[in-house]
């Protein structure tokens, strides 16, 4: 939505909050921007339109909610800050709604999993309290650049029966089906059409782990004696994000989705159960000595490469529209972001991504310094020593010239170092090493023929390193980070001929 430079002022907001521009419209309201000139700092400002029709008795439960949310201070709900009779002023939370994030592709189960889990510890939390969201949707959830998502809008919904919070859970599990499959689950009547069905046999998407898809069908459960609430939703997502088995609920859900009858039962042929039992508990047993806790690592390493690769290339983006300012913050989140992962017992990617962006800074020396921990954690990371090889290029470019020999020998044994494309180094970052290795070496003709051959590559048709559509990333994120470079080697050589 096109923010509105010079808003119109609803009457009942104090002139102590400067309207700035509109950051959203909808069921009746609309929420500014503000500056609070009492407090000199920016705030967000939820006022009512004149045509919501909403009764003063409405308005009175819809007040008293709101306070209610405004003497909670969650960490996952956006502070409260001032409440009025037609208007809230809350807590402004820069960032992306979790909308955005979706929209531009399914999500790592991981990822999903956690954001859902900490909104609901915060519904969790208001229904203890009998106040209920009534429209969570995932533009609701912001996720700011610390990555904690905060919820906005909680209290705005004067009804706080069962039945209310019932339909709060359901939008949780709403959202984690959309995260998961990048759609929206299909309506309950939808169920018994032919072709239509989304989840035979309990299955909502391939890929997505069979605990997670379970938590998300109970969520999504229709029936009230079927439905979890928000604490159980909150349960079962933590224990699967530890890897611990689910929670057994009193009574099996029913797929929410499936309302035919079932067929008339066999006759229970006990040799085979017995059979088929004993060969899953030894599956299971297998599974989780060697598969969870590999499969939670992969998991770790995917969502952190996917959160440096948008780093990367938003900045990118940013830095070709002459937005320096932008493409700095970008930047400076996904290096907070990352931050996060150094806690991992093998944080080699971790000091690896934080090296990638810290070389897109310009922050040389720490990009040094973050490339030699992860080769120290893990001394065979080829793609580390290319990265940390083409640092000391640069490094050793700005030096003074009695410290170049040594940096040059650096270099050299970092880029010496075999490396294939993977979801690291794309074909042009494997190229461009070898043709600062071949500088490096005064071999300016292969030099000139390995840039050339980078050069010429459609950045457009490299391989994505990870993950599915725009959200991976980075098809060429490599090749946007060093093709200004190598372009001016490439001329630098070709003078030199």
């Amino acid at each position: 939505m096109t923010a509105s430079p010079s808003p119109s002022r609803p009457p009942e907001v104090p002139q102590r909050y400067a309207l700035l521009e509109v950051l959203g419209a909808g069921r009746g309201a609309v929420v500014y921007r503000a500056r609070d000139l009492e407090r000199d700092g920016e705030c967000a400002v939820k006022a009512l339109q004149p045509h919501a029709h909403l009764d003063a008795s409405a308005l009175e439960r819809v007040r008293r909610n709101v306070v209610r949310v405004a003497g909670l201070h969650h960490p996952n709900v956006a502070d409260v800050l001032d409440v009025g009779f037609t208007y809230v002023v809350m807590e402004l939370v820069e960032g992306s709604s979790l909308a955005a994030f979706i929209a531009e592709g399914a999500l790592p189960p991981s990822a999903v999993a956690s954001t859902v889990e900490r909104v609901a510890r915060a519904i969790a939390a208001a229904h203890q309290r009998d106040v209920v969201h009534g429209a969570l949707t995932p533009s609701k959830v912001l996720v700011p650049p610390s990555g904690e998502p905060r919820l906005s809008g909680l209290g705005c919904a004067p009804d706080a029966s069962a039945t209310a919070k019932g339909n709060d859970v359901r939008a949780l599990g709403a959202i984690l089906y959309l995260g998961l499959t990048g759609q929206e689950p299909p309506p309950h009547d939808d169920a018994g059409i032919p072709g239509r069905e989304p989840a035979r046999h309990g299955l909502i998407a391939a890929g997505v782990p069979a605990d997670l898809q379970t938590v998300t069908l109970r969520a999504l459960a229709v029936q009230p004696k079927d439905a979890v609430g928000a604490e159980a939703l909150v349960e079962g997502l933590g224990h699967w994000l530890a890897g611990r088995p689910l929670p057994v609920p009193e009574r099996p859900a029913p797929h929410p989705f499936a309302t035919a009858p079932r067929a008339a039962a066999r006759p229970l042929d006990t040799r085979r159960v017995f059979a088929v039992g004993a060969a899953a508990c030894v599956a299971a047993a297998i599974a989780l000595a060697i598969g969870l806790p590999q499969f939670a690592r992969q998991q770790r390493v995917v969502e952190l490469w996917r959160l440096t690769v948008e780093s990367l290339r938003d900045a990118e983006q940013d830095a070709r529209r002459g937005d320096a300012a932008g493409a700095r913050a970008r930047l400076e989140r996904g290096v907070a972001r990352c931050r996060a992962f150094l806690t991992d017992d093998d944080a080699a990617e971790a000091h690896f991504a934080l090296g990638r962006l810290y070389r897109a800074q310009g922050r040389l020396a720490e990009a040094e310094v973050a490339l030699t921990a992860a080769l120290a954690q893990r001394p065979r990371f080829a793609a580390a020593s290319l990265e940390r090889g083409r640092v000391r290029v640069r490094l050793r470019d700005t030096s003074p010239p009695a410290e170049r020999k040594a940096r040059r020998r650096a270099a050299i044994e970092d880029l010496v170092v075999p490396v294939a494309p993977n979801r690291y180094a794309t074909a042009a970052d494997v190229a461009f090493g070898r043709a600062q290795l071949a500088h490096l070496r005064d071999d300016h003709q292969v030099a000139i023929r390995e840039l050339e051959h980078m050069l010429a590559a459609d950045p457009r048709r490299a391989k994505a390193p990870v993950g599915r559509g725009r959200r991976a990333g980075a098809a060429g994120v490599a090749e946007a980070g060093y093709r200004a470079e190598a372009q001016a080697l490439l001329q630098e050589l070709m003078s030199t001929k």
